[in-house]
């Protein structure tokens, strides 16, 4: 459903869309199921004068019903910008306003902006990357590594500690989102950016969900193979919080060199 919804919203906005972290509860019998998921893209958003912007898309539904909308935040120049133009422009005090989008009847339908209750959850969206944002530090042991060496990745978030406890330590599964070697990308998200599939292109690397866990890169298919060069990623990893419950999230871009001493 995620994929046909985010194919529909980048039709609606006239860019490609990113899909970020993103969680999924499936709710006991007496519970809604929900699903929430940060998407953004590199274009404006239509009818609003922006050149990026990020959103929350939230699913929520039970007894045969569902809700699906978008808090959206678009960006101009580094700033959020509201009904009344960019959050920077205006007097102090002014609040964060979210751009509701709802689905319905098949299509997404523009509601316009809204503030929240006061300050709220979206008050610190400011500027590009707060809607969007990123938990997951990877990093590598060593800046270089030599042909055919283990490539090892520490994975830190805050949320394994709590993982560790619980009966799904280990579930955890690492993909390749972006890939670049010598400054070219070699991989990058579909356009309406799908679920990442157990063992489909770029997955395959089980580690554990602990703090300070480490993913040997080389264990990832890769077209054409780690060959030397200068390699900038970001990673993907989903996890599970245990029966009915899932999380994904990604990193931002780390560094490495593939050399011959």
């Amino acid at each position: 459903m995620l994929e046909s919804l985010v194919g529909k919203l980048s039709e609606f906005s006239g860019a490609p869309i990113e899909v970020g972290p993103y969680w999924l509860d499936f709710g006991g019998p007496a519970v809604s199921a929900a699903l929430g998921a940060r998407v953004r893209a590199q274009r404006p958003f239509p009818g609003v004068a922006s050149d990026s912007w990020e959103a929350a898309l939230c699913i929520t539904g039970g007894d045969g019903r569902a809700h699906v909308d978008v808090m959206a935040f678009p960006f101009l120049e580094g700033s959020v910008v509201t009904g009344r133009g960019r959050l920077a422009d205006l007097p102090d005090g002014a609040e964060v306003e979210e751009l509701w989008v709802s689905y319905g009847q098949g299509t997404w339908q523009l509601r316009g902006f809204r503030s929240p209750d006061g300050a709220g959850e979206w008050d610190h969206v400011r500027g590009p990357g707060a809607a969007f944002f990123r938990r997951l530090l990877c990093r590598t042991t060593k800046s270089a590594f030599r042909p055919g060496e283990g490539i090892l990745v520490r994975l830190d978030h805050p949320d394994f500690a709590e993982l560790a406890e619980m009966e799904s330590r280990g579930a955890g599964m690492v993909s390749i989102h972006k890939l670049w070697r010598d400054r070219q990308e070699i991989v990058r998200p579909p356009a309406a950016a799908p679920l990442p599939r157990a063992m489909s292109s770029g997955t395959g690397l089980f580690v554990e969900t602990t703090p300070g866990a480490l993913a040997d890169l080389r264990e990832l298919a890769l077209a054409g193979g780690w060959g030397q060069g200068w390699y900038a990623v970001e990673l993907r990893v989903d996890y599970s919080r245990g029966a009915g419950s899932s999380d994904s999230d990604i990193s931002g871009p780390f560094e490495f060199e593939i050399a011959l001493p």
